[in-house]
């Protein structure tokens, strides 16, 4: 649970709040763990990017995005520095898949898991894999995980929590300070949009 590490966590951000900048040395140091959890799923999840890279380098290029944004924002709790760490995975795993679909030919024919897949959502919870849905392309990888960034900010926190940041839905619950049913209507919400919006990624 988020207890303890939360009230360090939180200590460390007042500091940072008052101006002590080398309380954003101590926040990174509390935040390295989830980050490291964070690129080994991903990495689990996504085995094409691991042809050119490897959890540690996802990890130290997070460190570094966390720590240079926690000198131009200051979070006042836990939920928002998990927001902002989540932030930094989810635009080095973008920027990462950009670049390999641009600069490697044949980059675009390597397969997603399905876990990553619109269609294959409702398994996260679970984090169980269907074999019936069709892999789709990096690029298609690419343009789910900018959709996600278009979410109403609600189920964007949501999606980022659960799916970036590997919470619970009752961890979830908690850091927002909203009901489990509430988490779960904004999760279904969530992602019904994705769907529709992969459907017809053209669409305002």
């Amino acid at each position: 649970m988020l207890g303890n590490h939360e009230s360090l966590i939180e200590n460390c951000l007042g500091q940072l709040a008052t101006g002590n900048d080398s309380a954003r040395q101590a926040v990174l140091e509390l935040a390295s763990e989830r980050l490291y959890r964070l690129s080994r799923v991903m990495f689990h999840r996504f085995p094409a990017l691991r042809n050119w890279e490897e959890t540690p380098d996802i990890h130290q290029r997070a460190m570094l995005r966390l720590f240079h944004a926690l000198g131009d924002v200051r979070p006042e709790t836990t939920r928002q520095l998990f927001n902002l760490a989540a932030l930094q995975v989810k635009r080095i795993l973008i920027d990462l898949a950009r670049h390999y679909s641009a600069n490697h030919e044949g980059a675009q024919r390597h397969p997603i898991p399905v876990s990553f897949q619109p269609g294959a959502l409702e398994h996260f919870d679970q984090q169980r894999q269907d074999s019936s849905l069709q892999p789709g392309s990096l690029e298609n990888w690419t343009l789910f995980h900018e959709k996600i960034g278009t979410l109403p900010p609600a189920e964007r926190e949501v999606v980022m929590l659960l799916f970036y940041d590997g919470l619970s839905q009752q961890e979830v619950a908690d850091l927002m300070e909203i009901s489990m049913r509430t988490v779960k209507r904004l999760w279904q919400s969530a992602k019904m949009t994705l769907r529709r919006s992969m459907d017809h990624p053209d669409a305002p």
